[in-house]
């Protein structure tokens, strides 16, 4: 059987135990492959925009004697997977490529599941994510070759949440250790737009998110 990196490991525990999903930007296809082993029936898909990790894709199932069980597509995004999928995963990328993917969807998405792993633009994603009527409904994060990932699960109609209050309900083991690199990240941006003339746009919304935080991280201290 396939073994998963630690951080295709959480992208997966995410994925809905039921349903067809398709993995996105599959590039070597071990998530595929993870899923038709480990959920005998369901409907599996991987896509890729380009010829070389698709055909890796298709290695990698040959190797674990899978292929057949496994729907290819060379697709910009989802633009030629078809449609009747209840998850599509989307990991290894940036998040503004996800939020195009997204967008130019050729079904909607209203009853669809999205399993996210950005690769960077994680702010940008939950404000997309908030404006089609997405919430997350679940986050976690991955340690993995000293990075840290985050992954989340978003749902149509979920209440509005952010990344940082998903991850504290989930009271994930890592959560500390990641606000208190979001803490550092908001009150550097939040310097730089005190040093600015006016009122820069943002700083409001920075003071209230690193507030949050802080607020959080206290929490934690009494777990």
């Amino acid at each position: 059987m396939v073994r998963l990196s630690d951080r295709l490991s959480c992208v997966a525990g995410l994925i809905p135990p039921e349903g067809a999903v398709i993995d996105v930007g599959t590039d070597h296809g071990f998530l595929p492959v993870y899923l038709v082993e480990n959920c005998p029936g369901r409907r599996v898909g991987a896509s890729d925009i380009n010829p070389g990790p698709l055909a890796h894709a298709r290695e990698s199932a040959e190797r674990y004697g899978v292929e057949e069980r496994i729907e290819f597509y060379l697709s910009d995004g989802l633009a030629s997977c078809g449609a009747g999928w209840d998850a599509v995963v989307m990991a290894g990328m940036g998040g503004e490529t996800m939020a195009d993917i997204l967008a130019a969807a050729p079904f909607p998405l209203e009853g669809v599941k999205l399993v996210l792993q950005p690769q960077s633009k994680l702010r940008e994603v939950e404000r997309y994510l908030e404006g089609i009527g997405f919430g997350l409904s679940a986050a976690r994060l991955a340690l993995d070759a000293g990075r840290m990932y985050v992954s989340f699960l978003a749902s149509f109609g979920e209440r509005s949440r952010s990344l940082a209050e998903a991850l504290f309900e989930g009271r994930d083991p890592r959560l500390f250790e990641y606000l208190a690199a979001e803490a550092a990240r908001l009150r550097r941006a939040i310097d730089g737009m005190e040093r600015a003339h006016g009122t820069p746009e943002g700083l409001l919304e920075a003071r209230e998110e690193l507030s949050r935080i802080n607020t959080m991280m206290e929490e934690i201290k009494r777990w």
